[in-house]
């Protein structure tokens, strides 16, 4: 079972809990208890040793986000720090000792606080149960996006055939012979709709899983009874009689008090069923705070209606072209395309909202690591300078064990940087960002492979400064991209792609990062002037190998920005 699938279950368990404690709430007893008090006792005991066993496994969850953590910490660091995040935010809000308190309130008998730290301990798992199942959100939104482009794709060629029919209706003498046509049409309008009906179960049968309907207490697992939502679990062996506000036909012929040890299925289902729907942690679709919020994944009723009724206007025309009622079938035809256009209308404004979803992700996440690279160089940097500072006469074999130190911390840098060149690689609609953060790349495994031939003077230096300055310029870019989603400026340049997705950043911040590219090539040619013989020559030569390589990748540099400011002129980022 996953670390979702558990925590979605340990979520179901507080919400049953709740509702059996609920029932107890009345039974709260001061320094001398009423005469029914023993008959209480018996049903309290199980309650506090359910809990105690949620709990438990819940102690456990958390020590496996833990270990989880460091365990993808290689090959899956954004699935680590999510865990990280999860564990953090467990400990943060005191989950576990919730759980603890509850047990203790419970053995006490104090119900009315031992429901409120149910509930709280409910809404606790049902957050950290969100930010879990964030990490598959990206992946939900894709096909999502692209169920939702086929079906406007075939909604736009039903429209264009229907048009096509209406022409031929209007230019035949006869209309009849039309009738089988517009009912062909009418049939793949059809199957069209329930495609999309069929979709919408799927994107509503979101968390939780069906890992959720498991027993809530760990005691007997009940994952097969078919009215497992009135299963009270650790509450069956309570009496019905002691439920707050039970009529009395529904506690008098129950025998569950009888039969302390009875299945679930013993209890009257009618008194736990209007309890649930606002106690359980299972969300009804559409409803609760464990499924995603919409637009993701969300299509509106409204558009398969749309469908379906632009199938039923065809077979409206599809009868009139056999009766040869040209003006009738017309009219019906017109009305499908009406139907059909709102119905590609609002599909293409939930793929709208769902691309903008997916950019602001991007961003986010873009944002994220461009700034955790930035926090880490700056140490390197930092670090460098205090190997500089060293004199000559005392630098060793310290020093080249601290420079190779470093070396490495760089090299891990410069892998971020290449998850991240990946990352606006694949997303496509830039052209200049990828550059800037390719030769960020290849500017750190420079000062890596500097930093471990113990070269940490001026040069290893100012190439270390320019890739903070570059961090942060990307950082405020990215920043920017997201002001400019929430309040897009008036005339701000830049189109969607040809498939409509927004692009990740505007013409404009692409055109700023073009400068930024030149500005450092030209920084580094006078740097590199410096190095000739002669400064002032205005025909310098180079005349060591060093100097003669890093001018060929200047060379090189320079070539690339001259390609990138083409392919952007030619609209290749779109």
């Amino acid at each position: 079972m996953s670390i979702r699938q558990q925590l979605a279950w340990l979520i179901l368990g507080p919400g049953l809990l709740l509702v059996s404690t609920a029932r107890l709430r009345g039974q709260e007893t001061p320094a001398a208890p009423p005469p029914d008090a023993a008959a209480a006792a018996p049903g309290s005991v199980p309650l506090a040793q359910a809990q105690q066993q949620l709990a438990e496994k819940y102690r456990r969850l958390e020590d496996l986000l833990f270990k989880m953590a460091d365990f993808e910490a290689t090959s899956n660091p954004r699935r680590a720090a999510l865990l990280r995040q999860a564990y953090k935010q467990s400990k943060d809000r005191l989950t576990q000792a919730q759980l603890n308190t509850v047990v203790d309130l419970l053995e006490k008998r104090q119900y009315k606080r031992a429901i409120d730290g149910q509930e709280t301990a409910r809404v606790d798992l049902q957050d950290l149960l969100q930010l879990l199942l964030s990490e598959d959100r990206a992946d939900r939104v894709k096909t999502e996006t692209q169920r939702l482009q086929e079906s406007i794709k075939e909604l736009k060629r039903l429209e264009r055939l229907q048009r096509g029919v209406r022409g031929q209706t209007e230019s035949a003498a006869d209309p009849r012979g039309l009738a089988d046509k517009q009912g062909a049409l009418a049939d793949r309008t059809g199957d069209l709709a329930e495609q999309l009906e069929a979709a919408e179960p799927a994107r509503q049968g979101e968390p939780p899983a069906a890992a959720d309907r498991a027993d809530p207490a760990g005691a007997e697992p009940q994952a097969g009874e078919p009215q497992d939502r009135d299963e009270p679990a650790p509450a069956a062996n309570e009496p019905p009689a002691a439920e707050p506000g039970a009529e009395p036909s529904d506690a008098a012929p129950q025998p569950s008090d009888a039969a302390p040890a009875s299945p679930p299925g013993a209890t009257p289902p009618e008194a736990p069923t209007p309890d649930l729907p606002a106690e359980s942690a299972e969300p009804s679709p559409g409803q609760g705070n464990a499924s995603p919020p919409p637009p993701a994944g969300s299509q509106p009723p409204a558009a398969q209606q749309r469908v379906r009724e632009a199938e039923q206007r065809m077979r409206e025309a599809q009868q009139r072209l056999a009766e040869a009622q040209k003006s009738e079938s017309l009219e019906k035809q017109n009305a499908a395309l009406e139907q059909l256009q709102e119905a590609i209308a609002e599909l293409e404004e939930v793929l709208r909202q769902l691309r903008e979803e997916e950019k602001e992700r991007v961003l986010t996440l873009l944002e994220s690591r461009f700034r955790q690279m930035l926090e880490q160089q700056l140490r390197v940097y930092e670090a460098t300078q205090r190997l500089d500072a060293i004199p000559e006469a005392e630098r060793g074999r310290d020093l080249d064990i601290q420079a190779n130190k470093l070396a490495f911390e760089q090299r891990k840098i410069a892998g971020q940087a290449d998850r991240c060149l990946t990352l606006l690689r694949e997303e496509g609609s830039s052209v200049a960002f990828p550059e800037v953060v390719e030769q960020i790349r290849n500017d750190m495994e420079s000062v890596s492979d500097r930093l471990a031939e113990s070269k940490v003077g001026t040069l290893t230096q100012s190439l270390q400064q320019e890739i903070i300055a570059s961090l942060e310029e990307m950082i405020a870019a990215f920043q920017q991209a997201q002001q400019d989603q929430d309040q897009p400026p008036p005339g701000q340049p830049g189109e969607a792609g040809e498939d409509g997705a927004p692009p990740l950043v505007d013409a404009l911040a692409e055109l700023k990062m073009i400068r930024s590219l030149q500005l450092r090539v030209n920084v580094r040619t006078q740097r590199y002037a410096k190095l000739l013989d002669n400064a002032d020559d205005p025909v310098g030569q180079a005349t060591t190998d060093e100097l003669r390589q890093v001018l060929t990748e200047l060379g090189q540099r320079q070539a690339r920005i001259q390609q990138v400011t083409r392919d952007i002129v030619l609209g290749k980022n779109r």
